[in-house]
Parts: structure tokens; sequence; C-alpha cells
């Protein structure tokens, strides 16, 4: 494994995003080798393999596409193994770029390292984890203030039972 980093904390929204990104330069690279191997300037075994690194990508994609699944994994768990897949993408697309005779088109892709310090793929108008946080902190004390409010005051104000 060829992880990259130390311990990472991050949010689920984070790690999905870092997600998309890895899985968009996988396909960006497939279709970069697509393209040469029916030029015929991909070797088989090079074009093989590329589906095996590929097809484990895709399992793993889709294994953690839950916010649920990914916290009963680990959210950081869960990004350096996608930092990981981005650090190969990288060397799958510079071993492509070495072989005699390739053509890219695509800009290379950039190795994931740090998850706050990576271009959106959202675009603009996505709400921040630290917004979400804070609205979650909120509703976590609006309820209780409700709850205290129901069992301290509201029975001062209810007549009282006949036992």
């Amino acid at each position: 494994m060829h992880t990259v980093g130390g311990p990472i904390f991050t949010s689920p929204s984070t790690v999905l995003e870092a997600m998309r990104r890895v899985n968009t330069d996988v396909e960006t690279v497939h279709a970069e080798i697509e393209v040469n191997a029916t030029a015929g300037r991909v070797p088989s075994t090079f074009a093989a393999s590329w589906l095996l690194f590929r097809g484990e990508w895709a399992t793993f994609y889709a294994a953690n596409q839950s916010e649920m699944a990914m916290l009963v994994t680990g959210t950081g768990t869960v990004m350096r193994q996608t930092q990981d897949y981005s650090a190969r993408v990288v060397q799958w697309r510079t071993q492509l770029a070495a072989l005699p005779g390739i053509k890219l088109i695509a800009p290379a892709p950039l190795v994931l390292k740090d998850p706050n310090a990576m271009p959106p793929v959202g675009g603009v108008g996505e709400i921040s984890d630290l917004t979400k946080l804070v609205n979650a902190v909120a509703l976590v004390g609006g309820v209780l203030l409700v709850g205290y409010v129901a069992v301290v005051y509201v029975p001062k104000f209810l007549p009282a039972s006949k036992s």
C-alpha cells in the first residue's frame, strides 16, 4: 500500500468529494488507455493490468459510497485508501505517458494529499463541513432546550393530578 500522510480526521462528505475526484481521474486515464490501445500503442499486458486496477478501484468506490459504510470503516481509513488510489492513478498515467508513441490529451491527474487543499468537485454553493457542524450543534442544542423547558416549566402550568 502506498499511503500518503499520517492520521486524517475528516468528514464523510469530504471523503466522498475526494473519492469523486479520484474516480474522475480513473475514468480519464481509462479513456486515454482505451484510445491508445485501439490505435495499437498500448501493450495488451499493460491494458489488462490497468483493467485489474480499475476493477479494484470500482469495488472500493462502490463499497464506500454511503456515509454509514464510511463511518463503520472510519473516514480516516477510507481517506487514506483514497489517497493511495490517487497516487496509484498518477503512477499509471506516468507509465502510460512513458510508452512509445502514446498520445495524451487530458492533463495529468494530481496526487490527492490534503483533503482541505483539494479543488472542489461540486462547484460553488456547497455547504462547508464547518457550516454543517454548526447546524448540527445548533439542532442538538435546540432539542435539549425544548426538552428542558418541557420537563421543568410545563408541569408548573398543568393542573395537579388527583391521586
